[in-house]
């Protein structure tokens, strides 16, 4: 009898897991007009210079545009690194480390301190949760940008988001450990 409600128990937690991941990416739209450009270059998907495709996150009236990680963050010349069993992406340059997990809307920043780790942390909730699509981990542009201290702007008329990062990059020797 333990067996079968802890089996119940079980199954019942891995189906509303999967229930909510579908129904986090069922609000979302492809965005093929909407053009990145970081530090005034246009960012694509891949080497071969195939378009970016940006996801839009409905809440509300309010949208928020979603991007591949790697695409965004090596354009800003961060770091990343993926934890594929907590579904976690760390990003990081030399201001800040951002952990996000996919699926949740928390993000956790911490600022580098003088004595070079990333102890200053806040943890705060974001709009739209990073989802992974078919291998492909979509970020909030937003959020993870002005994370890594980038500036970033909508210029409606020309459908772009324009982000400019706050310094060049440099790369860490280690992954950042946050406390």
């Amino acid at each position: 009898m333990k067996k079968t409600m802890c089996l119940a128990l079980i199954i019942c937690i891995l189906f509303s897991t999967f229930v909510y991941s579908v129904s986090a990416q069922n609000n979302m739209t492809d965005a093929w007009d909407i053009m990145v450009m970081v530090n005034g270059k246009r960012v694509v998907q891949d080497s071969n210079g195939v378009a970016l495709v940006i996801k839009t996150s409905w809440i509300g009236q309010s949208a928020v545009n979603l991007a591949p990680v790697r695409a965004i963050c090596e354009a800003l010349g961060a770091n990343i690194n993926w934890n594929n069993e907590s579904q976690t992406v760390t990003v990081y340059n030399d201001i800040a480390a951002i952990a996000l997990q996919t699926n949740n809307k928390l993000i956790t920043i911490g600022r580098k301190t003088l004595a070079g780790d990333y102890s200053n942390t806040v943890t705060e909730q974001i709009m739209a949760e990073p989802v992974n699509i078919g291998g492909t981990v979509y970020i909030p542009i937003r959020a993870v940008a002005e994370g890594l201290g980038a500036t970033v702007e909508w210029v409606q008329e020309e459908k772009l988001i324009k982000i400019n990062s706050a310094s060049q990059p440099q790369t860490p020797n280690t992954v950042p450990v946050m406390h």
